[in-house]
């Protein structure tokens, strides 16, 4: 298999799984009402279901016009901006509910989205080359780096969280696919800091995303462990729960 054909392959996979890890939380949310499902099916939705498809129609679309792009791109930015921000909210409710320094990191991200979101629409409405769309301009790299830091701080923030379950596992005191799910998303999110980073670098030095063969392969390797991390988290085959649940009954 080509690596193209290995990118394409990669890219739907994680695409059809964050779009209904995503739909299914926003109905759970439906009937829950709390913030978490909203805002982690939101975001998901909204990133991988929708801003990151479209983005990627817009670029790379044969035969597409000029002005489709952009009104594509400006579609994207619309959906990705305010799906990450709906990441550290989920992140700040889930894990630092009563921290004060969280609520306000969540609202100095929230508005440096606004901003970004409309320098970049400014920014595409005057595109003159679609091509152009696959190099990060300073203002997509702003926006690259708080992904980063989404990403970043909630694997973090599982992974301590998964410390605690730990403990309050070998007591009994949960479920081990709480415990389970928890280090799922904490891996998930890491792997989405890996599928972003060698875009960032790459814009960083200026170098054409596209060249780079083996950092391409890299974020596509790192995006299909998303894709199966989120899988695993919310769509566990039996197997998976057989398995947990015999290492439980083996501690």
């Amino acid at each position: 298999m080509s690596v193209a054909a290995f990118e394409a392959c990669a890219t739907a996979v994680f695409i059809l799984t964050g779009f209904a890890v995503g739909l299914r939380l926003l109905l759970l949310a439906r009937r829950t009402r709390e913030i978490p499902e909203l805002a982690l099916g939101g975001g998901l939705f909204l990133i991988v279901g929708i801003g990151y498809p479209i983005y990627l129609v817009a670029a790379t679309a044969p035969g597409l016009s000029l002005e489709g792009a952009r009104r594509l791109a400006i579609l994207s930015t619309v959906c990705l901006n305010p799906g990450m921000l709906a990441v550290f909210v989920f992140t700040w409710r889930v894990f630092r509910p009563e921290a004060r320094w969280a609520a306000l990191l969540a609202a100095c991200v929230g508005v440096a989205l606004a901003l970004l979101t409309v320098v970049r629409v400014q920014e595409l409405a005057s595109l003159q080359d679609r091509t152009t769309l696959l190099q990060p301009t300073d203002v997509l790299l702003i926006i690259y780096t708080l992904a980063g830091m989404s990403y970043l701080w909630s694997s973090v923030e599982a992974f301590l969280c998964h410390g605690r379950l730990r403990r309050q596992l070998a007591l009994g005191l949960i479920e081990p696919v709480v415990a389970n799910r928890v280090l799922l998303w904490a891996t998930g999110s890491m792997f989405a800091l890996l599928s972003d980073a060698p875009v960032l670098v790459a814009g960083l030095l200026r170098v054409p995303f596209e060249d780079l063969v083996t950092v391409r392969l890299m974020s596509s390797l790192a995006g299909l462990g998303c894709g199966a991390a989120l899988y695993l988290a919310f769509f566990p085959p039996r197997f998976y729960l057989r398995r947990l649940a015999g290492r439980e009954a083996t501690a």
